[in-house]
């Protein structure tokens, strides 16, 4: 039944008419167009318990879901919230007063996609989720850089992701173990509590480049560096140097201190290549017991 058809007006193909009223249904076939010419007038379709369940804000040129204002051109409102404030130069809303969210739904097999593109790759970033192995990886440059799994955040390629740069540091790191295979590398740093290496491999190293390396006990009476091992044989401690002075040792008495301690054995060797000279007037060799105080520098033996 077609009602108010009062002020119908037809031209050409086009009906023109005041209010048109459709109680049973309406089938069109082919395009249809409606404010063609541009007006400020809205649509609206009404849901069985949503007065806006679809709502094309003519003002704002935006569509709406559940709600009469469009704040950007995508608008979604589940429950609205309290007081919100909107951005400006989006293009989607998802709005809800409790849990606002998006979920993508595959199957266990396979991969949810967010993809960042340009006018220069579809790909250049994206966030994925492997459903199969549950883990998320971050896409960078249009590769895969980085994987989070099972309380893992891990590179994709072995020694391919740096944590910071040269010029940009992370700020504080509260860190409960470090494990590494390789060299650690300490340039210029202060450490200023009481740092332990522990199972350090046999062919592993803790490498200090740096024009000065200082370990602080933050005005702590004793201060300094422990090395224990439990072999026969083999250094314990080494430095190197091309050139000047290898291994220094001061504090604020003017005693240089040199003191080792072997649970096993009784004796201590101590090979010096070249002169060993102490600040003030008094160095101490501590082995087995003994306490050997010389006057002057220990020369190579």
């Amino acid at each position: 039944m077609i009602v108010g058809l009062a002020a119908q007006q037809t031209v050409g193909n086009t009906v023109e008419s005041a209010e048109l009223n459709l109680t049973d249904g309406l089938e069109v076939e082919g395009a249809v167009v409606f404010n063609d010419s541009g007006a400020d007038v809205d649509f609206r379709i009404e849901g069985d318990t949503k007065t806006h369940l679809l709502f094309v804000d003519a003002s704002a040129d935006g569509v709406c879901i559940n709600t009469d204002t469009a704040f950007l051109k995508l608008h979604v409102v589940n429950d609205a919230a309290s007081n919100p404030s909107y951005a400006t130069s989006q293009c989607a809303i998802f709005e809800d007063n409790n849990r606002p969210g998006i979920q993508i739904v595959g199957s266990a097999s396979n991969i949810g996609l967010i993809d960042f593109g340009d006018n220069g790759a579809a790909g250049s970033g994206g966030i994925y989720y492997k459903h199969a192995s549950d883990a998320f990886a971050f896409v960078a440059a249009g590769d895969e850089q980085i994987s989070l799994s099972n309380g893992a955040l891990s590179p994709i390629t072995d020694s391919d992701v740096d944590l910071g740069t040269s010029s940009l540091y992370f700020k504080d790191s509260y860190i409960d173990t470090i494990t590494t295979t390789g060299n650690v590398t300490i340039g210029g740093a202060t450490i200023a509590t009481r740092p332990s290496v522990t199972n350090l491999a046999d062919n592993g190293s803790i490498l200090i480049t740096a024009t000065c390396a200082n370990i602080d006990a933050n005005g702590g009476a004793r201060t300094g560096i422990r090395f224990a091992g439990t072999g026969t044989a083999g250094q314990i401690l080494a430095v190197n140097n091309t050139g000047g002075e290898a291994l220094t040792f001061h504090n604020t008495e003017g005693t240089a201190l040199v003191r080792g301690i072997a649970a096993a054995h009784d004796t201590m060797e101590a090979n010096f290549m070249g002169l060993f000279i102490s600040d003030g007037s008094l160095w101490n060799l501590i082995a087995g017991g003994v306490d050997s105080q010389p006057d002057v520098g220990l020369t190579a033996s």
